[in-house]
């Protein structure tokens, strides 16, 4: 089994990814792949990883190159969801594709693409909006945040030679143009959620974990996933539940004190929708 990213050693994920996008033109998309969606620092990745440890599949967690190329135009109609994967297919022809950078066109691709595996993980806004800040070195409770600050909101932590031929800049994200930065990760949160709608009236029913649930019982979950996608245990994964796939955020700092009272009621108010239908407190 390959997983993008899964060597220790940066310069050896990033030639071995090389190497591995220049097969697109020989590589298809697998049809029957599992996909997992969900927003940044929900839990997609450690959840991605188990179930492609647990079921023997080949992975693709995260998709660097993708994060320059114009996700938006195939929100806004411009482009097609079927484009988007043909230009980075050797990435889509393994057996499990996880990218929250997808998830917002989570309908487009099951539409398109007749996705069948599909899970969606779910986090907490506050504590996912948390750990979205603390991932970028930017406190919660300010108002304004400084041109620096907000460039770091910016994914840029992959190397500059994963985006070539793409230009290596930082833009502003459409969920934090022209938008407070606690706003925007609030909006960017409830957008996934009504992506899952989208798609659940489409007549299809993704895979639903609350990240919370999840950590309760990891053995559980994974397993019960794995037989929802149709498939069993392949490989003991056990030894891997307590792995540590993405740096942990500090979870000591209250809410409150960490967002201050004007910040968390942004957070509440515009993802008010979907926490009801999670039955977060």
């Amino acid at each position: 089994m390959t997983r993008l990213g899964s060597h220790p050693n940066k310069w050896v994920k990033l030639i071995y990814d090389r190497l591995f996008r220049l097969q697109t033109p020989f590589l298809t998309q697998n049809s029957d792949a599992v996909w997992v969606f969900g927003n940044p620092k929900s839990g997609t990745s450690v959840i991605a990883e188990l179930l492609a440890i647990g079921g023997g599949w080949s992975a693709t967690v995260d998709i660097p190159t993708l994060w320059r190329t114009p996700v938006s135009d195939v929100r806004k109609g411009l482009s097609s969801a079927q484009a988007l994967v043909e230009h980075h297919q050797a990435y889509f022809s393994r057996d499990l594709i996880k990218e929250p950078g997808l998830t917002v066109i989570m309908d487009r691709l099951v539409e398109e693409l007749e996705l069948q595996k599909v899970v969606f993980v779910v986090r907490d806004p506050r504590t996912n909006i948390r750990s979205l800040l603390q991932r970028r070195g930017v406190p919660g409770n300010m108002e304004t945040l400084t041109p620096e600050l907000r460039l770091r909101l910016c994914k840029s932590n992959w190397h500059w030679t994963y985006d070539w031929p793409y230009r290596n800049e930082r833009k502003e994200p459409h969920w934090l143009r022209d938008r407070q930065y606690i706003d925007g990760l609030a909006a960017q949160w409830q957008s996934g959620v009504d992506a899952l709608e989208r798609v659940r009236e489409m007549g299809v029913e993704p895979l639903v974990i609350r990240y919370e649930d999840f950590l309760l019982d990891k053995e559980s979950t994974i397993t019960a996933a794995l037989d929802k996608m149709g498939s069993s245990a392949r490989v003991d994964f056990g030894s891997y539940m307590d792995v540590q796939f993405q740096p942990k955020g500090d979870h000591s700092m209250p809410l409150d004190v960490f967002f201050g009272e004007a910040n968390l009621e942004r957070i509440e108010r515009a993802t008010k929708k979907g926490v009801g239908f999670f039955n977060y407190p």
